[in-house]
């Protein structure tokens, strides 16, 4: 399958919207610097799994990476990925209280 070639174009705006440089980019997806440089500059086509990297390290959707659903275009910026189902921001059930039974403390960090 062929990749689109605006690719490239939206993992650059990935990159300028984190504020980091390439090189410290390909660092937080695991890439080598020159394989993304190569796949930015059109010469190497990107990986599922570098795509997958991208968009989970960027916290953007990954099918607007694809250029498969409507999203980003001329400077605007990517969309988030779409919440977790059942909503939520990973936090699962009402706090614990401080009297339970089960919380400890150690090195003055709480462990559960």
């Amino acid at each position: 399958m062929e990749q689109d070639p605006e690719v490239p174009a939206r993992v650059r705006e990935v990159i300028a919207a984190a504020g980091v440089t390439q090189r410290e980019f390909a660092r937080r997806i695991v890439m080598d610097p020159s394989k993304l440089s190569r796949s930015l500059g059109g010469t190497r086509r990107f990986t599922a799994a570098e795509l997958a990297r991208i968009a989970d390290t960027a916290d953007v959707d990954a099918a607007w990476l694809l250029g498969t659903r409507g999203g980003a275009r001329g400077g605007a910026a990517p969309p988030a990925r779409p919440p977790p189902p059942g909503g939520g921001g990973g936090v699962e059930g009402p706090p614990r209280d401080s009297t339970d039974p089960n919380r400890q403390e150690s090195g003055g960090v709480m462990v559960l």
